[in-house]
């Protein structure tokens, strides 16, 4: 049965026969088409799969039936030059409109499109602000996009309707935004030949000459149009359009769709494309659809949602027009609301009996809130609670202290607890008396096991510690305490003045006893609230196991090693030992702590003592 091998000189004969046969009968390629099209499917980008073709005759044309296409600028630009990276970006529009069109055209559908032209690194954040704030409106990212110019209404619109005709499972489009320069005044010299003072008046043919150039730059700003695209077949959509203005149509089938991300899109509610969008996103057109998320959207007034059961998130982001929110929402179990209406919000209906998590910060005043799901949830996110208010000013936590009272089986709760006084320079006596505290109405939370406190008073100046004590004292049963301070470099130092109230706050214990894992970020050691607030907690809770204090960045940088001391870190140990637990490189080289973990003097066989 078995050929005796005489030498060594058979095998190599044999071997090397063998390799030559299988050389010359390229086996890969004699698969067919199902098969290797899924192959070409795992190559990162449509470039990728197009060089290819060099492989044999049988791939020369086998990439422009692929199934997944993908066209993306990268993480970031590529060489920081507006006209190498212009031109690197123009040349992935023209090449993936070609290849779009070539596919329009016949070959088998694709199940997955993604042409992104906004860069894909997380430190590319986007940001919205007034002009005011810099000398660019913040309506950008944090890269450049050079190309946003190139793009156009014909390519958005061809790009849409091919994702309605040809696009199975997945599209993803991803449009920058134009950042809008700040028009600067020309220089003018006065008859001395000087320069006129900043914020003085300037001459009447230079306020023309301003007015004639942003007249010039709005009509010549690109203007981008977009349609909704509507598909029967897609089952994700992820459309960012770059502040294009989108008409919503009045009928669609999205019988397929599961997830949809829409973002930075312009409506005009005054024609009613708010009403229709929330019509789309209903159960008679969106049957199947279970994640939804709109961002950065203007002119969406009132949102009325009546989803289908399948509808498990919803989440709403920079809608700031919003002034109605209507959602019913049988089967949803996440709710997100943030940064909408900017404190216009007028009514709101939540009727969602599976809810478990919600995030929202403001929300309309308590008598225009109708919510249902509040025996079902189990988490609060970002819950704003404006701590102070003077009798004529707006500021409303009804709806915030609404959910405390009535959400009795959350066991976890996010709140971002706004200082809201005037900065001390601005009171007088009469305005100090007549402030409300509105933190009085907050009721015991002692179903809380897991608390976060996202404490902000930069704009107030005011001491922070007491109130977010009277905050945690609310809640006698976490386990677990995440305290983030975002205030200034100093604060108010009059022992009189509201903040501090009441007298002798860090003094009195609060009932901690189940706490045992606490940290403590944005510390500053020079601000007294700070050290009184972190005292207190380690006085208050018996069994806590571990505390991590991170120190305020600005009090890190000013800190090298050869200037550091012990005072920038001199809060009692209460019977347990700091150390520092986190190390870090400045520029110059000096190593330095910035972040401290306290930990029971048995964790490291040290007895009781103070440090």
């Amino acid at each position: 049965m078995y050929r005796w091998i005489e030498s060594m000189d058979d095998v190599q004969e044999t071997t090397t026969t063998t390799m030559a046969a299988v050389a010359d009968h390229d086996m890969i390629s004699e698969l067919p088409d199902d098969v290797l099209l899924p192959i070409l499917a795992f190559l990162p980008e449509a470039s990728d799969v197009a060089r290819t073709f060099v492989l044999s005759r049988r791939w020369r044309y086998l990439w422009h039936n692929a199934i997944n296409l993908r066209f993306t600028v990268g993480e970031e630009p590529r060489t920081y030059s507006e006209v190498d990276d212009a031109d690197d970006a123009r040349r992935l529009i023209d090449g993936a409109s070609a290849v779009l069109a070539r596919r329009a055209g016949g070959g088998p559908d694709v199940e997955d499109v993604e042409m992104s032209f906004v860069y894909s690194s997380k430190d590319n954040t986007y940001h919205e602000g007034p002009e005011e704030d810099g000398p660019y409106s913040i309506h950008s990212y944090l890269f450049w996009h050079y190309h946003a110019a190139d793009i156009t209404s014909e390519h958005v619109a061809a790009w849409l309707l091919f994702a309605a005709r040809r696009v199975t499972r997945r599209f993803t489009l991803a449009v920058p935004t134009l950042p809008k320069q700040r028009r600067r005044a020309p220089e003018v010299d006065d008859d001395d030949g000087h320069q006129p003072e900043e914020g003085a008046d300037l001459p009447v043919a230079a306020e023309e000459a301003v007015r004639e150039e942003e007249e010039a730059a709005a009509a010549s700003e690109r203007v981008l149009l977009a349609e909704l695209p509507c598909t029967a077949r897609a089952q994700q959509l992820s459309l960012t359009l770059g502040k294009a203005i989108l008409t919503v149509p009045s009928t669609g089938d999205f019988h397929a769709l599961t997830d949809l991300l829409l973002s930075h899109a312009r409506l005009y509610a005054g024609r009613g494309d708010d009403l229709r969008l929330g019509h789309l996103l209903s159960s008679p057109c969106c049957p199947r659809l279970r994640r939804a998320q709109l961002s950065y959207i203007t002119g969406l007034a009132t949102l009325r949602l009546a989803a289908a059961g399948t509808l498990e998130e919803l989440r709403l982001r920079n809608i700031l027009d919003l002034r109605t929110l209507d959602v019913d929402a049988p089967g949803l179990r996440v709710l997100a609301v943030k940064d909408c209406g900017g404190y216009a919000i007028k009514a709101a209906t939540i009727l969602a009996p599976r809810l478990e998590a919600l995030g929202c910060g403001h929300m309309c005043p308590a008598e225009k809130l109708r919510f249902a799901g509040a025996a079902s949830l189990r988490r609060i996110d970002d819950l704003e609670v404006w701590t102070h208010r003077l009798p004529h000013e707006r500021l409303d936590s009804s709806a915030a202290m609404w959910f405390l009272r009535h959400c009795t089986s959350v066991r976890h709760l996010g709140v971002r607890l706004n200082l809201s006084m005037w900065p001390p320079e601005n009171l007088h006596g009469d305005d100090m008396a007549g402030y409300v505290d509105m933190m009085a109405d907050a009721p015991q939370l002692s179903n809380i096991s897991n608390l976060t406190i996202k404490a902000q008073g930069w704009f107030s100046r005011h001491a922070i510690g007491a109130t977010v004590a009277k905050l945690i004292a609310k809640c006698t049963a976490i386990e677990c305490l995440s305290i983030k301070i975002s205030t200034p470099h100093f604060e108010c130092s009059d022992t009189s003045c509201i903040c501090d109230h009441p007298k002798g706050w860090e003094d009195h214990k609060i009932s901690l006893q189940h706490l045992r894992n606490a940290e403590v970020r944005g510390y500053h050691q020079q601000l007294d609230s700070h050290r009184r607030l972190v005292r207190l907690l380690l006085a208050s809770a018996p069994i806590l196991e571990r505390m991590t204090v991170s120190l305020k960045q600005k009090l890190v940088l000013e800190t090298d090693l050869e200037d550091y001391k012990d005072e920038y870190f001199d809060i009692s140990s209460y019977g347990g030992r700091w150390a520092p637990y986190v190390w870090e490189c400045s520029e110059l080289g000096f190593i330095r702590p910035v972040v401290y973990e306290w930990l029971p003097g048995n964790y490291r066989g040290e007895g009781a003592g103070e440090s």
